[in-house]
């Protein structure tokens, strides 16, 4: 695995602020390809937004599909 794979999946699971609410939390997911950053509990309470099979999800903003 080179350094740039590392980095990528290192970026999938974070500390961050979330673009849902706004705020500062300590799990949020990342999406890969434009950063659009979503915490835990925006994620589960907007999960129609963001999956159907709870594998993956896709990223309002960019439309880019993303494993969990």
């Amino acid at each position: 695995m080179n350094n740039k794979e590392k980095l990528i999946k290192k970026k999938r699971l974070s500390s961050g602020i979330c673009d849902f609410c706004g705020r500062e939390q300590p799990l949020c997911y990342i999406c890969t390809n434009c950063d659009f950053t979503v915490c835990q509990e925006c994620f589960i309470e907007n999960q129609k937004i963001f999956t159907r099979t709870g594998v993956t999800w896709i990223c309002p903003n960019c439309q880019n599909w993303q494993t969990l």
